[in-house]
């Protein structure tokens, strides 16, 4: 009984999962940003659709990998995480919360690489020993 229960649950999360991340992919630049997905250049359209519907249908993944397998006893840190990440791609703000992470990384390795190259061509090469 309890192994139906559960089956019927997480079918219907994922059900539920894939229609509310074709709707938040098409409505999600509205809801988050303010601005129709039908005002947006062809090539925004696509990355706003793409980041939006991949975010909360990663979330509905998490949490439906949660709810079919985890028990109370077994939830360590890293689940409480994950879960937090599923919430949070759920109600739509994973990609706001990712993507600023993303670019600040590649802005902070790409002023390490300036400041290395730069270094070198500063730096005044070893005179050969005669």
């Amino acid at each position: 009984m309890l192994s139906f229960v559960v089956g019927n649950v997480g079918s219907a999360c994922l059900v539920f999962g894939a229609f509310m991340s074709i709707l938040f992919g098409v409505l999600g630049p509205r809801v988050i940003g303010g601005r129709a997905l039908s005002t947006l250049p062809w090539p925004e359209r696509v990355m706003e659709f793409w980041l939006n519907f991949a975010g909360v249908a990663a979330g509905w993944v998490i949490m439906y990998s949660y709810l079919t397998r985890a028990t109370l006893g077994s939830i360590g840190f890293a689940d409480l995480v994950l879960m937090l990440a599923g919430f949070i791609g759920i109600i739509g703000y994973l990609p706001a919360a990712v993507v600023p992470s993303a670019l600040g990384l590649g802005f902070t390795v790409r002023e390490w690489v300036a400041a290395r190259l730069q270094q070198g061509r500063t730096a005044q090469p070893n005179e050969p020993k005669q």
